[in-house]
């Protein structure tokens, strides 16, 4: 399958993002996984809005069904869990900000866990990966 450089570069910082956020033991219980992407300000968000440091819902590319896939591959591959399958709830929500961030959401279903995850982190630049 063809990967775009693009793509590739996104993977990067998500990897660079949550390698040390992996837990000690791959998580194989039913998984609620929540993620809320900030992407910061551009041209069509109006200067208004930019002065007050509104947070405004995204509505367009990338859709928000697409954003979760290369974050889950990511920590899939980083061993968060055993397969992504284990995740069987969960949501996206997309907003312009004042600037990048991601928050993903964690939440183990079961008794034998008493662990949430929440991760707060700014983007990367191409810069610093």
């Amino acid at each position: 399958m063809f990967e775009t450089k693009e793509s590739k570069d996104t993977k990067a910082m998500f990897y660079a993002l949550l390698y040390n956020k992996k837990p000690q033991t791959p998580f194989s219980c039913p998984l609620i996984f929540k993620l809320y992407y900030f992407f910061p300000y551009n041209s069509t968000v109006k200067t208004s809005l930019k002065k007050k440091h509104a947070i405004i819902a995204k509505t367009t590319k990338p859709d928000y069904d697409n954003i979760p896939k290369q974050i889950q591959d990511v920590m899939t591959k980083l061993g968060f869990w055993t397969d992504d399958a284990v995740i069987f709830n969960g949501g996206c929500e997309k907003y312009f900000a004042e600037f990048g961030k991601i928050i993903i959401e964690i939440t183990p279903t079961m008794a034998d866990y008493d662990y949430s995850m929440i991760f707060d982190e700014e983007f990367l630049t191409k810069e610093q990966l």
